[in-house]
């Protein structure tokens, strides 16, 4: 078991026998939000440090949930976007202000043939996105840092499906 404080909460991290990790986090004091108070991951220790730095205590399990429960960003992206998208194979899409990754991580897994490409401005989820894709090994996707709000990196191609999910 390891235990982090930060900003005035206790975060609790414990390894299950079934290689999961239980989180959960709890506050100090009554004014700090804890969006989602726990949450078991198959998330790599260095990956749930790595949200937890950047994120902070407060969004850890949220954003860990925004990828790894299917009920949250999963559901809403077979539902609403996926199912209006024509079944091919070889699609080329662009995740526009990926955040951390969660929604193009989700659309690799469900498009494994087609080639995803998420953009984000904060170079800091890009950290998270790329732990993630790393830790499921994902060869047909990429992140890239956008240059400012008003463009995007230089010669990104064209795609067959844009999405502005979250």
């Amino acid at each position: 078991m390891k235990i982090i404080e930060k900003q005035n909460c206790k975060v609790t991290i414990e390894k299950n026998k079934d290689g999961t990790t239980n989180i959960e986090v709890s506050s100090h004091s009554n004014d700090f939000f804890i969006s989602r108070k726990s949450c078991t991951t198959k998330y790599s220790q260095e990956l749930i440090e790595k949200i937890l730095d950047i994120k902070g205590p407060g969004y850890l399990c949220d954003e860990i949930c925004r990828e790894e429960d299917p009920n949250y960003v999963e559901n809403h992206l077979k539902q609403g976007i996926v199912s209006t998208i024509k079944e091919r194979k070889d699609l080329r899409i662009l995740d526009f202000g990926c955040g951390s990754g969660s929604s193009s991580i989700i659309l690799s897994r469900i498009f494994k043939q087609s080639k995803i490409t998420g953009i984000e401005l904060e170079k800091s989820f890009l950290e998270i996105a790329n732990l993630r894709k790393k830790f499921y090994a994902l060869e047909n996707i990429d992140f890239m840092l956008s240059p400012n709000p008003n463009e995007l990196p230089e010669r990104i191609g064209k795609f067959d499906v844009i999405i502005f999910s979250a």
